[in-house]
């Protein structure tokens, strides 16, 4: 089982702010399975295809006779046109369908490779890091350490 690092108190600078203290998710939900607690920075807000923010779609609505937009906040979409999903018309995601899948990706890839994916990456200017291409167009791309 994978799940996020939030609200677990990991790189928590605000004592007290989101921080739940200890390991007592990774206790519970390791009785039975094995746990893997990985980066969730970003996973919400990413394409998982094309690895770009992606944005609220919008609904018109009528309020006292007048159309006005309104952001849907419980749904992502992508607007790239390179995308996958947006070349086969399901560029609206749920955002915790996403998220789950994004970070199921994410700690995936780091328990195989042992790597991070670069949008998962919180702070990458910090890091002495270079970026390694996927070697096909719709692949991931990878950070490695410079040693």
């Amino acid at each position: 089982m994978l799940i996020g690092d939030r609200g677990t108190g990991i790189r928590s600078h605000i004592k007290g702010f989101r921080r739940y203290g200890g390991r007592w998710k990774e206790q519970l939900h390791g009785k039975h399975v094995n746990v893997c607690i990985t980066n969730g920075h970003m996973t919400s807000q990413t394409c998982i295809y094309r690895y770009q923010k992606l944005c609220h779609p919008k609904a018109m609505l009528v309020k006292k006779n007048k159309q006005v937009s309104q952001e849907t906040k419980g749904a992502l979409m992508c607007v790239n046109p390179k995308c996958v999903a947006v070349n086969s018309g399901r560029s609206i995601k749920s955002r915790n369908a996403l998220s789950s899948l994004a970070i199921s990706l994410s700690g995936l890839t780091r328990c195989l490779i042992g790597s991070l994916l670069f949008y998962h990456s919180p702070n990458l200017k910090s890091l002495n890091l270079t970026l390694i291409p996927s070697t096909n167009s719709h692949g991931p791309s990878f950070l490695q350490e410079i040693t």
